[in-house]
């Protein structure tokens, strides 16, 4: 996987390329490369985030990136080689978080899966439907700092918004996006510290605050 991740880091674009290998073999061979030289380009790519990261930068959780890594390198994988049986798509993707699922973990997993929703909107493409499809909008689900657009009223949203510099740069992708915001109290009482009494003013129409009557 560090062609894969080096082409991810330098491009956005990561690089598949088996040769003449069969996929199964050569994911197999990629999965079984150095976890710390993987940690090390990780790092690399926290360390940029750290620039625009908002207050105090979250600790690097190794075990969080590495998972996300590995899920997304196979997600990417299964998107370029069809013919792998559905039941392994759907076992492999279907792999949890490790724990503790907290604010670091979130954020290290951000650091590859902030590029699936690009995946999950190329494979939409091939064929809407397609198990590919639902076993990536279903990795996405617990992940709702990197995915927003996969949000539901069942969504753990306690990692990010119990991290002030996490929720904010959340909300922040949340509102350039044009995403609903959830209905969750913390989000109004983030708002009104972002913004104050200018909200109307600084936010989207969508946004503002509407007093009840």
């Amino acid at each position: 996987m560090l062609t894969f991740l080096q082409t991810l880091l330098t491009d956005g674009q990561p690089l598949i390329a088996p040769g003449r290998e069969k996929a199964e073999a050569w994911m197999q061979t990629q999965l079984e490369q150095p976890r710390q030289k993987l940690d090390e380009l990780l790092l690399q790519l926290l360390e940029r985030d750290k620039i625009h990261f908002p207050g105090e930068c979250l600790p690097y959780h190794s075990e969080a990136a590495q998972w996300a890594l590995r899920l997304f390198f196979q997600g990417s994988c299964y998107y370029v080689f069809r013919e792998i049986e559905t039941s392994v798509v759907q076992s492999t993707l279907a792999e949890p978080m490790p724990s503790p699922q907290d604010s670091a973990a979130h954020f290290s997993a951000h650091l590859v899966m902030r590029h699936l929703p690009k995946l999950i909107q190329l494979s939409r493409r091939v064929a809407d439907g397609d198990p590919l499809v639902t076993a990536l909008e279903s990795l996405a689900l617990p992940i709702p700092y990197s995915v927003p657009s996969q949000l539901t009223a069942e969504s753990n949203l306690d990692p990010i918004l119990t991290h002030a510099g996490l929720a904010q740069s959340w909300l922040e992708r949340l509102i350039e996006d044009g995403h609903p915001l959830p209905n969750d109290p913390r989000i109004e009482t983030l708002l009104d510290q972002l913004c104050g009494h200018h909200r109307n003013d600084i936010l989207p129409t969508r946004y503002h605050f509407t007093p009840s009557s």
